[in-house]
């Protein structure tokens, strides 16, 4: 948040809300400092198991699934539902994100009739939770905002973890802001940060297309 702060930028932070019990402040203060709120379900529970031959399961049925999902945006609605964004945007969406990256047909079925309208992944992970040195640290966010040839990947989504195994993350992710902001403007690897909430086009609705591709 001190980095965030520090380069006047924000962030979508998706939440594991069975967490929310340990600090509910955090989570307010989160909000009102004008980052995004999304939901990372209730228990992090992954949504998609693979066996030995790489074939994929559901982790859960759809009842636990259900409970999970639908249990986790309330929670959020009754910390920070009153907070708006500097554009008048409530900082609570209707965005979620599943545990690892991976999410089985059912649970995307599943996520989206609970009312969420985007399920969001990612670029890339940062793997940050497991991160052996800054510098390796700052060189896996590189590689996902930038291709080869050093130039911005266009609609990015960099995604770091927010924890104590993650020890390492603000100040990688300092190195990273302090360079792209010494970058000149127009170059091809200078970056612009921004809410997923600004770039997802207004009235579009996954389950559209799902209804689609189901017809």
């Amino acid at each position: 948040l001190y980095v965030l702060h520090k380069h006047k930028v924000h962030g979508t932070f998706f939440v594991i809300t069975k967490n929310m019990l340990n600090n509910p402040n955090l989570l307010r203060g989160i909000a009102l400092e004008g980052n995004e709120i999304g939901s990372h379900t209730n228990n992090h529970v992954a949504m998609a198991v693979y066996d030995e031959k790489g074939k994929m399961s559901p982790g859960e049925n759809e009842e636990e699934y259900l409970a999970d999902v639908s249990s986790s945006y309330p929670k959020l609605l009754s910390v920070v539902g009153d907070v708006r964004l500097e554009n008048n945007r409530p900082a609570l969406t209707r965005l979620l994100r599943p545990p690892t990256l991976a999410v089985s047909r059912m649970g995307v079925k599943t996520i989206l009739n609970s009312g969420y309208t985007y399920i969001v992944n990612g670029s890339g992970s940062t793997e940050d939770y497991g991160a052996v040195s800054m510098q390796s640290l700052v060189g896996i966010m590189n590689n996902i905002v930038h291709d080869k040839k050093g130039n911005v990947q266009r609609g990015a989504v960099l995604i770091m973890h927010m924890s104590s195994t993650a020890a390492r993350t603000p100040e990688a992710l300092d190195i990273l802001l302090t360079a792209n902001d010494n970058l000149p403007e127009g170059h091809p690897g200078k970056f612009k940060v921004g809410l997923l909430g600004d770039y997802l086009t207004d009235g579009y609705d996954q389950r559209m297309k799902m209804a689609k591709e189901n017809k």
